[in-house]
């Protein structure tokens, strides 16, 4: 059996809507498994290593369905210092990390790509 291996050095975050919580995941170049803490504002839920291939297709599904983050951006939510917002445009929907209003931040993602764009603050 051979094992798949990090060709990067890499950190993101993955929004959980059904356990209101992020995944963190931090893999090094080189490594065959990577690290993952599963966190929220009420604290650290569980850590634990996961194949190179089962993190690839976690960020694969997380940047198709919007609920991949930077691991600074879902830092923020969890601290308190910015609030997650779903964003729905036609056809499809995603999340950010926003420090200012989220009415302003949607007017500012319509305006940029002329599509109608609705939010919903989610309490992360």
């Amino acid at each position: 059996m051979t094992t798949t291996n990090a060709t990067a050095t890499h950190d993101f975050a993955v929004f959980n809507a059904d356990c209101n919580d992020f995944a963190f995941v931090s893999i090094d170049a080189g490594d065959a498994y990577g690290d993952v803490v599963y966190a929220s504002s009420e604290g650290d839920h569980v850590d634990g290593f996961l194949c190179v291939d089962k993190l690839r297709n976690m960020y694969r599904r997380a940047k198709a369905n919007g609920t991949l983050l930077s691991t600074e951006a879902a830092q923020q939510v969890i601290d308190g210092d910015a609030k997650l917002v779903r964003l729905t445009q036609r056809g499809r929907s995603f999340y950010r990390a926003v420090t200012g209003s989220p009415f302003r931040y949607a007017e500012g993602c319509m305006k940029r790509s002329g599509k109608v764009t609705g939010y919903d603050v989610v309490n992360a």
